[in-house]
């Protein structure tokens, strides 16, 4: 929480100089306000059905709003046409699915993070995209001086990293606090990211 708040005031004093970066401003809000409803959550009591429900329905929220942000922001820094396609077919793949995952399950949001698991995988593949380009056509200037390198790299670690957490949720048991703490060690570590982008001169 604590990372995602300087990230939102260094995005503030940084509003007019990287307009690309603006949405992320916007992300981190976003953000504060689904560790507000998790902190909600364990004062309510953890097992407490309205705490729960609000817990849930805000990080389902904010994942299709990640979802969303972090593919425009990948879209918007990649030119080839048939890869700007390709990430839009992804795009819409997988909301499809995720449209579907909610009509069709049963048990509402009790394991939600499933949800987050197949955003990562979604999300991985344009990151890979955008770097293919970026390699093999060459980056115009510095990487240091881009911020959407700076940017695109937090995603593709929050992504990477998360996709095995997220897939042994289910088996941690007694240690699920320690994947809990590892995936904020993750958004912690994609904020720094969006912190550098912010300090770029490019």
């Amino acid at each position: 929480m604590a990372v995602s708040l300087v990230a939102a005031f260094v995005g503030i004093a940084n509003y007019r100089i990287h307009r690309e970066l603006r949405i992320f401003l916007y992300y981190s809000f976003f953000s504060l306000i689904t560790d507000l409803t998790e902190y909600m959550r364990y004062a309510g009591g953890m097992d407490k059905p309205f705490p729960m429900l609000v817990q849930a329905w805000t990080s389902v929220l904010f994942m299709v709003f990640e979802f969303l942000v972090f593919s425009y922001f990948i879209l918007s820094n990649v030119k080839d046409i048939r890869r700007r396609r390709a990430i839009k077919a992804l795009s819409g793949i997988f909301l499809i699915c995720f449209v579907m995952g909610i009509v069709l399950r049963r048990q509402g949001f009790a394991n939600y993070w499933e949800f987050y698991f197949w955003e990562s995988i979604f999300l991985t593949i344009p990151c890979l995209i955008y770097f293919y380009e970026l390699f093999t056509s060459g980056p115009e200037g510095s990487l240091k001086a881009l911020p959407a390198f700076w940017v695109i790299t937090g995603i593709l670690m929050l992504n990477c990293s998360s996709i095995p957490l997220y897939l042994t949720l289910a088996y941690m048991g007694k240690y699920l606090f320690i994947a809990y703490n590892l995936i904020y060690l993750l958004y912690a570590s994609f904020f720094f990211m969006v912190i550098r982008a912010n300090r770029a001169t490019g």
